[in-house]
């Protein structure tokens, strides 16, 4: 087998940020399969309603992930069924402006829901290659 060099470099790269994807999640939980996604269909509409009322499109926030599983507890020693727990991963990507981002993230810390996942920032997605 022949031998290998590799060769490292460190370099420092900069760039200011012009877009930013918000990551949010919603979920709920019911022992009535009907129910529990009649809620989550409820929690997304009345999210969509919040994010046009702050200047976001409708199609602009987009189901990343749709998923149902089946909750449960352990008592004594027998797992027992508490329910259905459903969840819609959505993001939001856009152009970055301070103003349309300030507006979003006061709608979502002034929600009743916990739903703020993550806030990615990233320059130029873009770039043409050379």
């Amino acid at each position: 087998m022949g031998r290998r060099i590799i060769r490292v470099r460190k370099a420092t790269v900069s760039a200011k940020p012009d877009w930013v994807v918000i990551s949010v999640e919603l979920g709920s939980r019911h022992r009535d399969f009907g129910r529990c996604t009649g809620e989550l269909a409820r929690l997304t509409e009345t999210l969509r309603r919040d994010m046009e009322s702050v200047g976001v499109k409708r199609d602009q926030l987009k189901t990343g992930q749709l998923s149902v599983s089946t909750a449960f507890d352990y008592q004594d020693r027998k797992s027992v069924f508490i329910g259905y727990e459903p969840r819609n991963d959505l993001t939001l990507e856009f152009s970055l402006q301070t103003e349309s981002l300030n507006r979003i993230l006061k709608m979502l810390g002034q929600t009743d829901m916990q739903l703020l996942r993550g806030i990615v920032f990233g320059a130029n997605k873009q770039t043409p290659r050379r």
